[in-house]
């Protein structure tokens, strides 16, 4: 599925996001269920929305990391099951669109933390955050920067890098007081740092990471030397993390 478009369910054809969303009257309402991503030859895996979960595969190494750092009480993406008979909430889909779990993959079903076409009062997707220049107090952009800096680090803590921490991968939660609660999600392709040669992995999530501190603090009152401080204290700790984990084999 192309970037950014969904399915036109009067024409069969593919729309914009903006457009459904703007002429939702002409074109019809979203259904219940979505095909958020195909499965292909070179994308194995398929990925469904439906009544405000996402129910995705993943092979079954990544699913145990991304479990184990759930359970450790790290801001990821919601766990809400794994029990093989969540297939069947599904069935219809998985039949219509001749969707397969792979060899190797396994079924999992979590919260919908921000989808990009699906608005909601309290939950969004950083990248529609700042796509869209959302109006947020300083004091709560300051907060999202250290949960994301924050959550960054206890990956690499814990002997992991993301893989890819662009801002189409945070969600940004909002409880009763407006007050941020960040969340990383999207597993497939995390991997461990205990491996040398996947350590510059982990530098390549801090660079993505020093992008995204520079994004959202831009246009605030915490001026730029705010972010390289912020920014210094966490590459700081990320050369720790790499050092601590080579002493061990040495």
């Amino acid at each position: 599925m192309k970037k950014n478009m969904l399915p036109n369910k009067i024409n069969h054809s593919f729309a914009n996001i903006d457009t459904i969303n703007r002429y939702r009257t002409k074109i019809g309402k979203i259904p219940k269920a979505h095909i958020f991503q195909k499965q292909t030859k070179k994308e194995p895996h398929f990925k469904i929305y439906k009544n405000g979960f996402i129910y995705k595969t993943i092979s079954v190494d990544k699913l145990k990391i991304w479990m184990k750092l759930f359970k450790k009480g790290i801001s990821v993406e919601q766990i809400k099951s794994i029990n093989p008979n969540i297939q069947n909430e599904i069935k219809k889909e998985m039949d219509e669109n001749k969707f397969k779990i792979k060899k190797g993959q396994t079924l999992v079903k979590s919260k919908s933390t921000g989808m990009p076409y699906k608005s909601t009062q309290n939950i969004i997707t950083l990248e529609k955050l700042i796509k869209k220049s959302i109006k947020l107090p300083d004091s709560k952009k300051m907060s999202i920067v250290r949960q994301i800096v924050k959550i960054t680090l206890q990956l690499a803590e814990e002997g992991y890098a993301h893989g890819h921490p662009h801002i189409g991968n945070w969600t940004i939660e909002f409880d009763k007081n407006k007050h941020p609660k960040v969340y990383l999600i999207d597993f497939k392709m995390i991997r461990s740092i205990n491996e040398s040669q996947n350590q510059h992995e982990l530098l390549k999530d801090f660079q993505s990471i020093i992008k995204i501190t520079q994004t959202i603090l831009k246009d605030t009152n915490y001026n730029i030397e705010t972010g390289k401080k912020l920014n210094h204290q966490a590459v700081t700790t990320f050369v720790k993390i790499i050092k601590k984990r080579r002493d061990r084999k040495t």
